[in-house]
């Protein structure tokens, strides 16, 4: 006579690597009911019996109405009461298992209502032996009423099984243990996939606390054309601060989904607020790319508020990938010979073109090395047309030559490769020209 340990009693549900699904009763003196189904709900009624040990491992032979039979070796995990192992069909078919033991942790235990993918509403409640019976209705106004098993562990890790006249369909997610709110993935009949989202009937969520406010990326870390657009080169030592409540927790996250939500990976760090003020602030590090930096209050337990606003950073460290045109001095200032030496010293106007909107810095090369170095001010900073063109007004240069570059700059602050040279010769005298009358000849004087 087959035996069971009675800890592994129950009813249990899976799939297996043949595409299809299953569900059986075990009972404390190993007799087996159950069934295997086909997606569109087709179901195939087996009965057996089972040897389990101690230990959770277990055979035995499934007998089919049609005289056909199937043969599992597996194990049940003695805590978990997870089941796998490996099948062989009289047919000659083989593969694996998996499964669990329908059963809700107590704080589970309820009714739970929301939302789908496919724009259907539902509403399932949970029992503690894992059956499970609900409403789902469906945006073109059909309504189904499924029945079927769930599985949800202390943790809140979540499987379940429905049938309905539609079909079987397969659950999979987490129910927060704190917050109660249920999301995860489904597969249905026919190959249909989708996630749910929703959460217990009857609960609210835990936010006691208002979410922080004001977060703002520090001036001095928003580097380019703005300080406070909040688009920067700098990716570490980036400060963040914002306003709280004394005495709590912020949890500091890059919400990478923008679910208003931390998820696991995205926290950046936590800040005990200890002023008065309830200011905070915090350094951290960001990838190259978008990011949605949110906070929330925390104050032990279940005492979390919702998620503050979104401050939204672009990481940008890629410069441009072209240098401006070459400076050019306006022809009106090129006195004498257009040769760019000119008796002019005030009132130089140079322009060029460059990216539209790039931020263009035209410099002196005091050392000739193609690049502004800390001892080389700039001699002005313009911003590009939407034409793409570059003008400076009323610049002044001494006596003498002058080696005259431009780069341009993003909205982040990268900066291209110098322009090529514009050599400039200020001087008391310059060439003049001059046409000899009826020679036909252009001649240069001094």
């Amino acid at each position: 006579m087959a035996t069971t340990a009675s800890s592994f009693s129950g009813t249990y549900f899976g799939t297996d690597s043949d595409n299809s699904v299953w569900q059986m009763v075990i009972t404390t003196t190993g007799g087996i009911t159950g069934a295997g189904f086909d997606w569109d709900g087709t179901r195939y009624p087996f009965t057996g019996s089972m040897s389990i040990n101690s230990q959770g491992a277990f055979t035995t032979t499934l007998k089919f109405g049609d005289s056909s039979t199937t043969r599992l070796n597996g194990t049940v995990h003695p805590t978990s009461y997870s089941v796998s192992g490996s099948f062989a069909d009289s047919d000659g078919t083989t593969g694996t298992f998996q499964g669990v033991r329908a059963q809700v942790a107590a704080q589970f235990i309820g009714t739970y209502s929301g939302t789908d993918s496919d724009g259907s509403r539902w509403s399932i409640a949970f029992a503690a032996n894992g059956n499970a019976t609900g409403s789902v209705s469906h945006p073109d106004g059909s309504r189904y009423s499924p029945t079927g098993l769930m599985s949800v562990n202390s943790s809140g890790v979540l499987t379940g099984m429905l049938l309905d006249s539609g079909g079987v369909t397969m659950l999979s997610g987490t129910v927060d243990p704190t917050r109660y709110t249920v999301e995860g993935s489904f597969v249905a009949d026919e190959g249909g996939h989708g996630t749910f989202q929703g959460k217990k009937e009857g609960t609210t969520l835990p936010q006691t606390l208002t979410a922080p406010t004001n977060l703002d990326l520090a001036a001095v870390d928003d580097s380019g054309v703005s300080s406070s657009d909040n688009i920067t080169k700098n990716s570490r030592g980036l400060t963040i601060s914002g306003i709280g409540k004394k005495g709590s927790v912020v949890m500091l996250f890059d919400d990478k989904d923008n679910n208003s939500q931390l998820d696991s990976g995205e926290s950046l760090g936590t800040i005990a607020i200890t002023a008065a003020t309830g200011k905070w602030n915090k350094d951290i590090a960001l990838a190259s790319g978008a990011h949605n930096i949110r906070a929330m209050h925390w104050k032990g337990g279940a005492s979390v508020s919702a998620a503050s606003d979104a401050l939204m950073i672009t990481i940008d460290t890629t410069p441009p990938t072209t240098a401006p045109s070459a400076p050019v001095l306006d022809s009106d200032d090129d006195i004498g010979a257009r040769d760019n030496v000119t008796t002019r010293s005030k009132g130089l106007n140079f322009s060029g073109t460059a990216d539209i909107g790039a931020l263009v810095t035209l410099f002196e090369d005091k050392n000739k090395n193609k690049k502004q170095d800390s001892a080389e001010k700039a001699l002005a900073t313009v911003t590009a047309d939407n034409d793409g063109n570059w003008r400076t007004n009323d610049l002044a240069l001494a006596l003498g030559a002058h080696s005259l570059y431009a780069f341009q700059s993003d909205a982040a602050g990268n900066a291209s490769v110098s322009s090529g040279v514009l050599a400039l010769t200020i001087s008391k005298t310059a060439k003049q020209a001059e046409l000899r009358e009826g020679s036909g000849l252009l001649t240069f004087v001094s």
